[in-house]
């Protein structure tokens, strides 16, 4: 496939329902689960945790580069994509992520900084608010995650179009990251 292939394919709009069995995007997936749980039911702890494992997703391909090095690749996404965005509130995101992806909670620990995050979902308003009384915590709007997201996605897709840099980096994670099949099988 063509870099104009593989970009068509992971950038798929999660809107169109999908064909199964097939290969799928990884990002087409992510965002179609994520959809449904924000617009259909109001699931909101597995809606947030998958934005934040595909922000995760998308800092990979950004970086060009897996392994060490994570929330170094996951702020650097966060600080070019989701403008306007502070680098306290980029790491505010990252450890989030932390958080839910790894304590399955919502209490994350840097160094001597602690986290504390309560999930809301105003429709307006920023995205990360710390919290008048306590200093570490924060409120973090999950409608204003979801749509920075969608941004996100829409104009790093654009600069990978555009720029040779971003699409050498789109394809050398493309073939770990970029599809999954999904097949029935047969249980006897």
């Amino acid at each position: 496939m063509t870099i104009q292939e593989d970009v068509s394919v992971f950038f798929k709009d999660p809107t169109i329902p999908p064909t199964s069995p097939g290969e799928f995007s990884v990002l087409y997936l992510l965002r179609r689960d994520i959809s449904q749980c924000i617009t259909t039911k109001q699931i909101l702890w597995p809606a947030t945790m998958a934005i934040l494992a595909g922000i995760d997703l998308l800092g990979k391909f950004y970086a060009g580069k897996d392994g060490q090095g994570v929330g170094q690749r996951f702020t650097n996404f966060v600080d070019k994509y989701f403008q306007p965005i502070s680098p306290d509130d980029a790491q505010t995101i990252y450890q989030l992520r932390n958080a839910l992806l790894h304590s399955f909670g919502l209490y994350s620990i840097s160094g001597t900084k602690e986290y504390y995050f309560s999930l809301i979902l105003p429709e307006a308003g920023p995205l990360v608010r710390q919290h008048l009384e306590n200093p570490d915590m924060y409120l973090i709007s999950i409608a204003g995650l979801y749509d920075k997201f969608e941004t996100a996605i829409r104009d790093y897709k654009k600069d990978v179009e555009n720029d040779p840099r971003l699409q050498n980096n789109f394809s050398l994670m493309y073939p770990y990251y970029g599809a999954v099949g999904i097949h029935p099988i047969a249980i006897r």
